[in-house]
């Protein structure tokens, strides 16, 4: 079963007092904001800032299925398919892609917090979702974030040309000596 959250649909039921429910996700809308506004103008900003992303939606998964006791209902919120680019394709294609994703997930989160205003507080016990530690948190700057060790698990497909080309290049050297 596929829901889409807007305004006007109805949630699961929330298990968290209301008020909790809502600070939570506002500052996930916040830390979202943030990753989403990052200047990205090379291809080490956008992996730093593909990072960032996955922990934030690492983090608002968590968050929805505690704030719901709904894990399926967090994996929907937070689905979303781009289009398929090509390995060559232009590296501004690929941050244009980026924020139309985190601009996605943006919208969703304003809906559910927007639909949690209109909910009746259930009364629920406080429960105090998993926060990030300070390492899990996004930059609060908006300008290019701080270099990240990446571990080479991006969403996007690699590069096969860099590899050739380095090789190439090594056995001109070696073919020149």
């Amino acid at each position: 079963m596929t829901r889409t959250v807007t305004a006007e649909s109805t949630l699961p039921k929330l298990v968290i007092a209301k008020p909790d429910a809502m600070r939570h996700l506002a500052g996930q809308l916040e830390d979202a904001m943030q990753v989403r506004n990052m200047r990205i103008r090379t291809s080490t900003a956008l992996d730093s800032a593909r990072e960032l992303k996955l922990r934030w939606c690492q983090r608002t998964s968590e968050m929805l299925a505690a704030i719901f006791g709904d894990e399926s209902f967090a994996e929907q919120t937070l689905s979303w398919v781009g289009k398929i680019l090509p390995e060559y394709a232009d590296l501004s294609l690929f941050i244009e892609q980026f924020q139309e994703e985190m601009d996605h997930h943006i919208s969703r989160t304003k809906a559910i917090l927007k639909a949690i205003q209109k909910v009746s507080d259930p009364a629920a016990k406080t429960v105090e979702p998993q926060t990030p530690t300070p390492a899990e948190a996004p930059v609060a700057s908006a300008t290019a974030p701080a270099p990240v060790k990446h571990s080479h698990k991006h969403s996007h497909p690699p590069n096969p040309h860099k590899h050739q080309r380095k090789h190439q290049h090594n056995r001109n050297r070696s073919t020149t000596t």
